[in-house]
């Protein structure tokens, strides 16, 4: 069962709650389309269809892998996902990663 860790300082635009043992995540992408995304799979990130930006200080089409989770404290697509590609971390929504 995953635990959920209040982190003691800091927080990524108001998430403040670690997702621990916790290897999957429901979600659905931009279109719609569910999601099921665990630790490790390799993924494309993807930008918003307005101007194609990728928060986590990634690019649109970055390959990457997803090294961890962050609960929102509210329904699943307040969840977020951390992705790693060449070295550098960041946070996105499960509707950047297709």
């Amino acid at each position: 069962m995953p635990e959920r860790v209040k982190l003691s300082g800091g927080t990524y635009f108001g998430y403040d709650t670690i997702i621990s043992d916790f290897v999957e995540l429901q979600g659905k992408d931009l279109a719609g389309n569910k999601l099921s995304l665990t630790l490790g799979l390799q993924v494309v990130l993807r930008g918003d269809s307005v101007t194609g930006y990728v928060p986590g200080g990634f690019s649109d089409g970055t390959k990457g892998r997803i090294v961890g989770f962050r609960d929102g404290g509210g329904d699943a697509s307040d969840n977020i996902v951390q992705v790693e590609s060449g070295g550098r971390k960041g946070w996105v929504k499960p509707s950047n990663i297709r």
